[in-house]
């Protein structure tokens, strides 16, 4: 029997644990679901707390529960005030006298007497108490007249415009100076923590609520002036927002705003501001700004035309800059970033589609990766960055590669550019782009009689693939054999000091002589003639260096270092500065001026001008009539950021 019953014991022992544990749960989710209900019971008439009345309630609440400590266990609480009396003062010292030192107003009216005795306890010697009355007046400053706000019960009312004027002003000059004078920091400490101070737990509030008004004063702002201002203020925060997470992130959301889409001031001041906090606040925080500055960049860059050039190439200078502190971090972003490019091209060789090809010809695609190229450039000495040259390098091949069609001749120049300057920053590294500039300068298109046209000329710094009405026109062609010609010279001056020079550029100096032979166009004969000499000056010139030297290919350290004292000697690259700076390059300001074209009875000119060039004369009536249309458009000039690359 007793065993039965042992049985019938253990069988249902975990069944009835079950349902008492259950019981337990229901139980205490009935009391939580009470307690809400008599919290929200009066929620029509709640009113929200002031900070300092509810910080007092919790130091009354302590002292209550010190009284009963001494009745209940008065052993005790004579070993804690033996040993251990800070336990008991703990939070009390400064509150335990607020009520007796503060003033209280009879009126709840600020007035500019009351403001300046402020202004001068915190420029002498700041305490907790006048930072509370003052960041009090700031928060109604900040949320003067905000709709938000009219149901809650500010501490003052200030009805003086001039009153309002000076809380602002003041908050936002000097309340980051009075937090520094109050938690001590030292000027000279570059990497200052203010969390770390002995004095944070009793500043933290203060800091977070200043900075809150802040953002919300600075969320509110229109004007680019005071928003300028804002942000001049600001820049002395950054360590304080690092404190605080959830309001760095929001400042960096506004930062990345106005530095994307404001006026020029504000955006340089936006992006000091987000500079200062990658390099100060610590660590993961580098890893959102760089990828929110990426993706406000590619956001931007969707667009190119004489008004959006200059913000694109200012946010593309931007994001290398800020992509130079971490270079770790900055691989792991450019090869994601670098991939996806990657994954398009390669969808579009695949499906070969309209929208697959739209994917990749576009400014957006073509813009991210140039400022990959920006950054390799800037920073060549970096191993980890130099493991993105191949892929970045198979992308742009791959680019020019997929529509080999006269229209899309804008594009591979852009992205032939690229390749140049990657080349001329990495010498060691060879890239055949010559190749690609041949094909286009022998296009059969090129050799076919030009259509009459009488628009606009192409600027080709603002387009990616020509429309069908300029395809085949004089201003075309010109245009395309021109800066074919430009990057040509540029290409061959990147290795005019290999010691394999001569054998580098045989391939692409037959094509070239062969071309010669076939061109009816004198000047565009006489300048490639005039390159194939000083190809083969440059060769002559190799060979009789190559020929004195003592060391074979081998040694890769010697042939890395031939000519390396003599780099402005050659006559390749003499004559390719000649060009360039003749041509003051296409890739500026994205304007351009018209020049009328050439009088059929002027002479033709023993040299090419770099600005105007004349164009061969048909023997028909029908290209005669042709003639009025511009035959050249004038060059375009660098930019800044341009000139210093």
């Amino acid at each position: 029997m007793a065993k039965s019953k042992n049985k019938r014991t253990r069988k249902y022992a975990p069944k009835l644990k079950n349902e008492i544990e259950r019981k337990k749960r229901e139980k205490y989710r009935n009391q939580k679901k009470r307690k809400r209900d008599e919290l929200t019971q009066d929620d029509s008439s709640y009113q929200p707390q002031d900070e300092d009345l509810t910080d007092q309630n919790e130091i009354k609440a302590h002292m209550d529960d010190i009284e009963n400590l001494k009745e209940s266990q008065k052993e005790f609480f004579e070993f804690l005030e033996a040993e251990g009396s800070n336990l008991l003062d703990f939070g009390l010292d400064q509150f335990s006298s607020s009520e007796e030192d503060e003033e209280p107003l009879e009126d709840t009216v600020l007035t500019l007497e009351i403001f300046d005795k402020w202004c001068e306890e915190l420029l002498s010697k700041p305490t907790l108490k006048t930072i509370r009355l003052m960041l009090g007046a700031f928060r109604v400053a900040c949320h003067v007249n905000d709709p938000e706000e009219d149901d809650y019960k500010f501490k003052y009312d200030i009805l003086d415009g001039e009153l309002f004027n000076a809380i602002t002003m003041f908050c936002l000059e000097f309340m980051g100076s009075v937090f520094d004078i109050l938690l001590e920091k030292n000027p000279e400490d570059e990497h200052y923590i203010p969390n770390r101070s002995k004095r944070w737990k009793n500043t933290k509030k203060y800091v977070k609520s200043y900075l809150t008004n802040l953002l919300h004063f600075l969320g509110n702002l229109t004007e680019p002036k005071m928003i300028g201002f804002v942000l001049k203020q600001t820049q002395l925060c950054v360590e304080y927002f690092g404190t605080i997470p959830k309001l760095c992130r929001t400042f960096l959301k506004k930062l990345l705003k106005l530095w994307g889409g404001s006026s020029a001031t504000v955006r340089v001041l936006a992006f000091f501001n987000i500079l200062d906090m990658a390099k100060k606040v610590p660590y993961p925080f580098l890893n959102d700004c760089l990828k929110g500055m990426y993706l406000t960049f590619v956001k931007n860059a969707k667009f190119v035309n004489p008004k959006t050039l200059p913000l694109v190439d200012f946010l593309g200078n931007c994001v290398v800059e800020i992509f130079g502190i971490d270079f770790n971090m900055t691989y792991q972003h450019a090869f994601v970033y670098i991939r996806q490019i990657a994954v398009h091209l390669r969808e579009s060789y695949h499906k070969k589609s309209k929208s697959a090809y739209n994917a990749i010809y576009n400014w957006q695609t073509f813009n991210s990766i140039r400022v990959w190229v920006k950054i390799l450039n800037r920073y060549p000495n970096q191993e980890d960055l130099q493991l993105l040259i191949y892929p970045i390098v198979q992308i742009l091949q791959g680019m020019i590669a997929l529509i080999p069609t006269p229209r899309y001749y804008p594009f591979r120049l852009k992205a032939i550019k690229l390749l140049n300057e990657l080349s001329s920053v990495y010498p060691n590294l060879y890239i055949n782009s010559a190749n690609y500039l041949l094909e286009m300068v022998t296009s059969p298109s090129f050799q076919k009689k030009p259509k009459p046209y009488t628009g606009k000329p192409m600027k080709l710094p603002l387009t990616l693939k020509a429309n069908e009405q300029i395809l085949g026109t004089k201003s075309y062609q010109n245009t395309i054999l021109d800066e074919s010609f430009i990057l040509l010279v540029e290409y061959f001056a990147g290795y005019s000091y290999a010691i394999a020079f001569p054998e580098l550029v045989l391939p692409a100096l037959l094509r070239l002589k062969k071309y010669i032979k076939q061109c009816r166009n004198p000047y565009l004969r006489r300048r490639f003639s005039t390159l194939v000499d000083k190809i083969n000056l440059n060769s002559k010139y190799i060979l009789s260096k190559r020929n004195n030297v003592n060391f074979g290919p081998a040694d890769s350290d010697q042939v890395n270092a031939f000519l390396s004292e003599d780099r402005k000697v050659s006559p390749l690259s003499a004559y390719a500065r000649k060009i360039l700076a003749e041509a003051d390059d296409h890739w500026g300001a994205g304007l351009e001026e018209v020049k009328p074209a050439p009088k059929k009875n002027e002479p033709e000119p023993e040299e090419p001008e770099p600005k105007r060039r004349k164009v061969e004369e048909s023997s028909s009536s029908e290209e005669q009539s042709d003639d009025e249309e511009v035959d050249r458009v004038e060059d375009f000039v660098l930019s800044d950021s341009e000139e210093s690359e």
